[in-house]
């Protein structure tokens, strides 16, 4: 039988609970850009490289207030959305994020105060099994296709108003 060390390396607190470096990459659906949560200004925003070129990573969000935490690709390579919500208020807003101009402002399309918009792919892969179960059924996706609103191609939700 093997001998465990007597001394385990002890981790400080800051660095358990500290952010990581990268989280939830995900490649594009044109498989031409990889993106990623990562810090920037001590909060994780949302960064996009291409998988075809040696140019560094862009980050494509700009929020120093709250971490992003939630992001989906769109159909349209030219665009991103993330999920944000006002100072920890729990209205949780969807952004679109243009990929062509870096110098665009992200976009809020849910403008509404006091509502809070959750797309239904809004369950990052990463915290599936953080999350209860519940015990809703799931939701069928037979549905004629929605075609007022992007969807996610993963999943076949639709990300706005229906």
């Amino acid at each position: 039988m093997p001998t465990l060390p007597r001394e385990v390396p002890h981790l400080a607190v800051e660095e358990f609970l500290g952010a990581p470096v990268r989280i939830a990459a995900s490649i594009s659906p044109a498989g031409t850009r990889i993106a990623y949560l990562a810090p920037w200004r001590e909060r994780l925003n949302i960064w996009v490289e291409s998988v075809d070129s040696d140019e560094e990573a862009r980050c494509v969000t700009a929020d120093d207030n709250r971490s992003v935490h939630v992001y989906h690709w769109t159909d349209d390579p030219r665009w991103l959305l993330y999920e944000q919500d006002g100072d920890g208020d729990e209205n949780w807003h969807v952004f679109r994020v243009d990929l062509e101009t870096p110098d665009a402002e992200a976009v809020d399309l849910t403008p509404f105060p006091g509502t809070a918009s959750r797309s239904s792919a809004a369950t990052p892969p990463w915290s599936a099994s953080l999350s209860p179960p519940t015990s809703s059924p799931p939701r069928s996706t037979s549905a004629a296709p929605r075609t007022s609103s992007p969807s996610c191609r993963r999943c076949r939700s639709s990300y706005g108003p229906t």
